[in-house]
């Protein structure tokens, strides 16, 4: 790879934060220039496309990470490659027939016509989103994280304007879903001229039939574990928007919307992932659990204090984010049960069993945390109500995280304390515990001089953070230091 692991991640870590900072900021705009049945409307969309996307991804981005970086040949890297894609434009155009297809039972199930007038515009783009996303591992591989950084930034500020600009004027649901497509193209065509220019051409006349087994051989499983994550984190979405009208939907899309709290774990996860793949081949295992080992305690450390930041000033996010007509009790509780499902992104769990092959690892657990999901669901959302979803979606999380951190660390004979030092994590939320605590009531005693959320928020969630990071600093610095020596 042509920069060290800390470089690449900090320069994806960059523009991962105005992505962040970009999407909430759609959501702002949408939240407060649509009216909650056409957000609502806006959102189903968005969930079909989310929960299209990975079923047709096939597993394939897993499939270019495992084989560009076990192949030593250039000839049998680009073979693989070309092989991957053309399966994957084939699995995407069915994708948009099954969808347009199916536009009336879709619509159906939502008990919303206008999802209709957007089948079209939204049926081709999981095929473009999951091209796009082959693209990313093949970058990285080949030592181009700049690149997709600075990709990644000029597309954050493109679709701010689309989003916010046709929201603002035109007020047309169906014209933002029309530039949103075409902004998939241009980045599709564009990803591929530069890779063309720099190592070689993808093409789809080039592809080796032959090894189409092989690479659903090991893509399959992770396809099938992709599709049943996608269930397990969207039964609950699926499960509001058929029992609950639009309008409840709008107001459960938003405060069950993931905030990005993992941007820069997911940053590093992107550029450690290739590394751990290498020295698992090599079996150099000594380099794997010190990379793993502070990888690991990077994401919790940085993670978990950004995400119970949120929770503890939960009803000024809100406010801030979607506006007060957000705001309920409801609301509240689902927002901070989701921020628990963003403490479990510090890591890719499924990592191990991925580079030494074990994808059927990956499947099994994918199947375990759906049915734990879906079984608690519906008792759930009669229990509690809407909390009850978000509830039974983080149960099945930890459990699913705790099945594989044990069964990675007997993969690899490592103990699993050696790599995650409980009392690193005790010390933690001590830590988060009182800064907590002293926070919540310094914006209490605030909110006795200044009804205004965003000054509240914007103090709240900055003294929290510098308290937690400040307290961590050399820690974290010295973690850093040690990765970047490890590459």
């Amino acid at each position: 790879m042509g920069d060290d692991i800390v470089s690449s991640s900090i320069a994806l870590v960059f523009v991962r934060v105005i992505t962040m900072l970009v999407g909430i900021v759609q959501t702002m705009i949408l939240s407060r220039t649509l009216a909650k049945a056409d957000y609502g409307t806006y959102s189903q969309a968005l969930l079909i496309i989310s929960f299209a996307a990975p079923f047709f991804s096939l597993g394939l981005e897993n499939a270019v990470n495992y084989f560009f970086n076990k192949s030593a040949e250039t000839a049998s890297k680009e073979k693989f490659i070309n092989t991957i894609f053309t399966v994957s434009i084939f699995s995407g155009m069915l994708c948009g027939m099954f969808m347009i297809g199916f536009r009336n039972q879709i619509a159906g199930y939502f008990k919303n016509t206008a999802i209709l007038g957007l089948i079209f515009w939204i049926a081709f783009r999981p095929c473009l989103q999951n091209l796009i996303s082959l693209y990313q591992p093949l970058y990285i591989s080949s030592g181009y994280a700049g690149t997709i950084a600075r990709r990644n930034l000029i597309i954050s500020i493109v679709q701010i304007g689309i989003v916010g600009g046709i929201s603002c004027f035109p007020n047309n649901i169906r014209l933002i879903f029309i530039l949103l497509l075409l902004l998939d193209m241009i980045q599709l065509f564009w990803f591929a001229g530069v890779y063309r220019k720099r190592k070689f051409a993808v093409s789809i006349f080039e592809a080796d039939f032959s090894l189409v087994r092989e690479i659903l051989k090991y893509a399959l499983p992770m396809l099938f574990a992709a599709s049943l994550s996608t269930i397990s984190l969207n039964i609950d979405k699926l499960m509001v928007s058929g029992l609950m009208s639009t309008e409840d939907y709008a107001l459960y899309a938003n405060v069950s919307k993931e905030l990005p709290f993992a941007f820069i774990v997911s940053s590093f996860t992107a550029v450690v992932t290739p590394l751990i793949v290498q020295y698992i081949s090599s079996g150099e295992y000594e380099k794997f659990e010190n990379l793993w080992s502070s990888y690991l305690e990077v994401g919790y450390k940085v993670t978990w204090p950004l995400c119970v930041g949120a929770a503890i000033l939960a009803p000024e996010m809100i406010e801030v984010l979607y506006s007060g007509a957000y705001l309920s009790d409801d609301g509240v509780i689902v927002f901070c049960i989701y921020t628990v499902a963003s403490m479990m992104r510090f890591t890719y769990f499924g990592m191990v069993p991925t580079a030494l092959g074990r994808t059927d690892i990956v499947l099994k657990y994918s199947v375990i945390s759906c049915a734990i999901n879906i079984c608690l669901n519906y008792p759930m959302y009669l229990w509690l109500g809407m909390p009850g979803p978000a509830a039974a979606t983080v149960i099945s999380l930890v459990i699913s995280a705790a099945l594989y951190f044990r069964t990675s660390a007997r993969l690899v004979n490592i103990s699993f304390w050696e790599v995650f030092a409980p009392r690193k994590i005790i010390c933690l939320f001590t830590e988060m515990g009182i800064c907590g605590v002293t926070v919540r009531l310094l914006v209490s005693v605030i909110g006795n001089f200044c009804s205004n959320a965003f000054v509240k928020l914007f103090f709240g969630y900055f003294l929290f953070n510098a308290l937690i990071f400040g307290w961590n600093y050399k820690g974290l610095k010295s973690l850093l230091g040690t990765m970047r020596e490890r590459n």
